[in-house]
């Protein structure tokens, strides 16, 4: 699913009801300059998961599990051994593993077989963003022409867009000086989330200007 959909927080919340330890896991901390050195961290990781009865999270999971590739020099025949490595790991582990991705259609054929289960996180609908944004907002002091469901209605937001907005409604409250987050604090972050996620979608090129 897209990010901000709640895959991590998912992740999390089976690891509390079972009782088990979380280990998230980023391909970007596994590669190592040194050949088979990749594949021996893969391994190692397995090894602690396994110690620890611990569930393995690998986020934007597209990156290890992606498609093989034809092989045209040594990094192609690397990155092969590395994804046959994590085959080879997931048929021993006695355990859970979650991959998380918002590139399902690059995974390779032979991790799709060993997932049993697939999930789909969606944006969610106006009636959930609306109750995304209570929740989220309960430990804010609110004023009360706050209105969730017009926010939920003008703003198709995932869980984490609803997150970052409030973050931003409550620092405009601070920076005005004003006791409760008001509407009008709501609508000015949502729209700087909203032009967040615009900017991100662009192209930019040397010609383009960036203000930090």
């Amino acid at each position: 699913g897209p990010p901000g959909t709640g895959k991590t927080l998912t992740a999390e919340a089976l690891a509390s009801e079972l009782r088990k330890k979380l280990y998230i896991v980023r391909y970007s901390n596994l590669i190592d300059s040194y050949i088979g050195e990749t594949g021996k961290n893969i391994v190692k990781v397995f090894e602690i998961a396994t110690k620890n009865n611990a569930i393995l999270f690998f986020d934007e999971a597209d990156a290890i599990a992606s498609t093989r590739t034809q092989i045209f020099n040594s990094t192609d025949a690397e990155t092969n051994l590395t994804r046959n490595i994590l085959l080879k790991e997931l048929e021993k582990f006695n355990g859970i593993v979650i991959f998380a991705t918002n590139l399902a259609s690059n995974f390779d054929k032979g991790f799709e077989r060993r997932i049993n289960l697939h999930i789909l996180f969606r944006i969610p609908n106006l009636k959930e963003r609306e109750e995304i944004w209570k929740l989220l907002s309960k430990p804010s002091p609110l004023s009360k022409d706050v209105n969730f469901y017009d926010l939920a209605n003008k703003y198709e937001f995932s869980g984490g867009h609803i997150r970052n907005a409030i973050i931003n409604a409550v620092r405009i409250a601070i920076v005005n000086k004003e006791d409760k987050v008001t509407h009008k604090d709501f609508l000015e972050a949502c729209n700087i989330v909203k032009e967040g996620k615009i900017l991100m979608m662009q192209d930019f090129d040397d010609k383009t200007n960036l203000n930090y």
